[in-house]
């Protein structure tokens, strides 16, 4: 495998595998390879996701990747990307809480732009909603990412940079020689010879892992989307999130965008993403009733669940994993892929180089190690 002595490749083409993929190549002389199965980026997580960028998570951890992404998106050249990557749409962000002081208050204050509201300047803020949350706080350059274009303008970047891509029409599997990482076989054409993989397969994250003789708890699971009918000539109002709730909305172009926030453990499907539950779009809808009249009765015109993938700590899962020298990862987002997305592919890139990162160590995979 000499040939594959310089090259990095890395297993999925979403936000983890994009962003690791740019860093690598970034950071280092070698060839970087990005093996996707399907023929677009945002087939699965990164383009069924919220799409918001939301810097108040609860793990102290992930929130730290949150600020580094939303700075390398508030400036892209610092990282030498384009400028067009800042794709945050700042339209400001109403999270509504259940405590009066949430684990990620004290932590971003000073650090971030954000106010308490009361109820009445909650309803200001945001017509269209009634917080269930007793408290809510306002973020006024939050908003949401625009997330086709943020995949394209990733991917327009690595090509330029030198990155190949690959298609693999199917799953990828790690080979492992003598314990090592020697290539990736892709489900069609010939292996790729490689001394570094970086698994950023999402929801496919835990199977691919376990092929290579490392396994690890993730849950792949599911999140409906429902999309609502929308005057497209009112501005964007801001996005609201409220946990109490359990539901977020936003509005994008000529819809507005409801998630009941649910998580249902469901093993990736090949084709075709997850098939939607008629019960949780029922359900939806009658909560949608007191939560946010104005599209209670809203047309319903489009409806999907995309995938999820949770570590049982909530926390990324980024860096080698010592148990198959070569393999790295740089999944479990959780989720927040927009939120917290091209920090942590940084800080997987970095760990797979062998170079110093601040928030591998605490990614380590191995603290989960089966």
């Amino acid at each position: 495998m000499a040939d594959g002595h310089a090259r990095v490749v890395v297993l999925g083409g979403g936000i983890a595998g994009l962003a690791s993929a740019w860093f690598a190549a970034s950071l280092s002389d070698l060839e970087v390879v990005v093996v996707e199965r399907e023929p677009r980026h945002d087939a699965h997580s990164s383009g069924r996701s919220a799409e918001i960028q939301r810097i108040a998570v609860p793990d102290p951890v992930a929130r730290e990747l949150a600020m580094a992404t939303d700075a390398i998106y508030a400036d892209p050249k610092t990282s030498g990307l384009p400028s067009e990557l800042d794709l945050v749409e700042r339209v400001g962000l109403v999270v509504g809480h259940a405590a009066a002081e949430p684990e990620w208050l004290g932590d971003l204050e000073g650090r971030v732009e954000m106010h308490p509201l009361d109820p009445e300047e909650a309803r200001r803020r945001a017509p269209h909603t009634r917080l269930e949350a007793a408290h809510a706080t306002w973020f006024p350059t939050a908003g949401q990412v625009n997330a086709p274009r943020l995949l394209a303008t990733l991917a327009r970047s690595c090509a330029a940079r030198g990155v190949r891509f690959v298609r693999s029409s199917g799953e990828a599997r790690i080979e492992v020689e003598d314990g090592r990482v020697c290539g990736v076989a892709p489900a069609l054409g010939e292996s790729i010879p490689a001394a570094r993989v970086i698994n950023a397969a999402g929801a496919w994250a835990r199977e691919v892992g376990a092929a290579a003789g490392a396994p690890l708890p993730l849950r792949p699971t599911r999140r409906h989307v429902l999309a609502f009918g929308r005057d497209a000539r009112v501005a964007a109002p801001p996005v609201v999130w409220d946990d109490a709730a359990a539901l977020y909305v936003r509005a994008r172009g000529d819809r507005w965008l409801v998630s009941p926030c649910d998580v249902h453990d469901a093993a990736p499907a090949e084709e075709g993403g997850y098939p939607i539950d008629p019960d949780v779009m029922g359900s939806t809808r009658d909560r949608l009733t007191p939560f946010a009249p104005a599209l209670a009765d809203a047309p319903l015109v489009d409806a999907w669940a995309g995938y999820r993938d949770l570590a049982p700590d909530d926390r990324p899962v980024l860096g080698r994993d010592p148990r198959v020298p070569g393999l790295s990862w740089c999944a479990s987002f959780g989720g927040h892929g927009m939120t917290l997305g091209l920090a942590a592919g940084r800080s997987a890139a970095r760990a797979t180089l062998g170079l110093e990162d601040p928030w591998a160590a605490h990614c380590d995979p191995m603290r989960l190690r089966e």
